[in-house]
């Protein structure tokens, strides 16, 4: 099962792990914690899912992200695959995991390094409602012996921004043949 590392509260202090409790008031925690429980469902927590088609350069570019010192966490797609097909193959029924990168960052890092690189502009800084959380991914990655293949957000975007506007090039030379 793919859940959201939604599911742990905010925290003010130290990591989070899957040791910490989770919110049970929500519906879809109840029927994970359900399937997990009685039939034994492996459960994949993921932080925020980034890569080809979902870009957070553009939903900067959109004005979805606020220029916060909240922490956000990052899992790329490739990495998720992976990793489900690993928990699929060699956990242990009942098991769960948070899937990230390991490197909890600061949206208003982010807005920085876009605005830096691509000159995004930065959106107006703002006062978060809460600080967010750092994940903490090591049990998933020592368990299932699994190195990320994309570690490194900021490389990774640089890849992504690279391949769309390349891609919009090729589009721009089509449309003029």
């Amino acid at each position: 099962i793919l859940g959201s590392t939604s599911a742990y509260p905010p925290k003010t202090d130290g990591l989070t792990n899957e040791e910490v409790d989770v919110n049970m008031n929500l519906p879809r925690l109840k029927s994970e914690e359900h399937l997990r429980e009685n039939y034994g469902a492996i459960l994949v927590r993921l932080a925020g899912i980034y890569g080809p088609g979902r870009h957070v350069l553009n939903w900067i570019r959109r004005g979805l992200v606020n220029n916060t010192d909240r922490y956000v966490n990052f899992i790329h797609v490739k990495d998720i695959a992976s990793l489900c097909i690993e928990a699929f193959r060699k956990s242990e029924p009942g098991s769960t995991y948070i899937a990230s990168d390991g490197t909890p960052r600061h949206w208003s890092d982010i807005c920085q390094f876009s605005a830096t690189e691509w000159n995004i502009p930065k959106p107006k800084p703002t006062i978060p409602k809460d600080l967010g959380k750092r994940l903490c991914p090591q049990k998933i990655l020592k368990e299932l012996n699994y190195q990320l293949r994309h570690p490194n957000l900021y490389e990774e975007l640089r890849k992504i921004e690279r391949t769309e506007a390349g891609a919009k090039n090729r589009e721009s030379v089509n449309h003029q043949i």
